[in-house]
């Protein structure tokens, strides 16, 4: 059953299997697993190792809770139980993740705390977010801190880092307000996450059929910033520029222009 994930750290014996986790990771497990506090869920771990994170998962959620682990150790067969269930293979091996992707099912969390590698991380996403992720399901991947780190392929900025993977996700997050001529040009990626979070080393992804937003819009307008009086001897000019789409747009774009017409509008006593 749900535990206070700081409680179940200080109270954690010494010769159980090891778990190694950032701070802020420990502060974020405790709220996401409080979303499906009592309720009977399935999570993935990719990356078992020593088996201790198994055990904070446990710990995390109900008795009936299922815990699937994947790690590149035929070892780790050791940490199955009547709870878990672990799948020896290679992250990087795409024929092991499409056979596990096909015999795994769905979940609600997904974690990957495996090589850490950035093309096995995006391949993993690929694979298990849309294809073994239920909708309003949560995919983490942790120590993305590699992405920054040269003998992991990776650097500040540098293309095909999982960072620079998830930040380009963010202009997909975003595609509906695009001013894009083709429907189509919205991914998959635009219609499936609902939301993408970072944190020190961690991203966070959470699944949901997203269609275009619908602007609400409720009351009445109290001011027609059109037609707002302007001081000064430009005050006749600028009000006549600013009923101009393509003026204003030039506007927007000119940091110069901006305080230029900013300076001009004229403000309450």
């Amino acid at each position: 059953m749900f535990q206070n994930v700081k409680e179940f750290i200080a109270n954690y014996p010494t010769e159980s299997p090891k778990i190694r986790k950032y701070e802020n990771y420990i502060d974020f497990y405790e709220s996401i697993f409080l979303k499906f506090k009592n309720q009977d869920i399935r999570v993935l771990e990719i990356g078992v190792q020593h088996g201790g994170s198994l055990e904070l998962w446990k710990a995390l959620t109900t008795p009936s809770s299922e815990i699937v682990g994947l790690d590149i150790l035929p070892q780790t067969k050791q940490h199955e139980d009547e709870r878990v269930r672990i799948f020896v293979g290679d992250q990087g091996d795409e024929r092991f993740l499409r056979n596990v992707s096909n015999e795994a099912g769905q979940f609600d969390i997904i974690i990957d705390d495996g090589s850490h590698i950035p093309f096995h991380q995006k391949a993993t996403f690929e694979k298990f977010f849309f294809e073994n992720l239920r909708d309003g399901g949560i995919y983490v991947v942790e120590d993305c801190h590699t992405s920054y780190w040269r003998d992991y392929g990776g650097g500040l900025r540098k293309s095909g880092s999982f960072i620079e993977f998830s930040k380009a996700l963010v202009d997909e997050l975003n595609a509906w307000h695009g001013q894009r001529k083709k429907a189509e040009e919205v991914s998959k990626y635009t219609k499936q996450i609902r939301a993408i979070r970072f944190e020190s080393s961690m991203v966070i992804f959470e699944k949901a059929q997203m269609t275009a937003p619908k602007n609400i819009e409720l009351g009445v307008e109290t001011i027609d910033v059109k037609t707002l009086p302007v001081a000064g001897s430009m005050g006749g000019i600028m009000n006549r520029l600013r009923k101009v789409e393509v003026l204003r747009s030039l506007v927007r774009r000119s940091p110069f222009l901006w305080r230029l017409m900013s300076k001009q509008i004229r403000r309450p006593d």
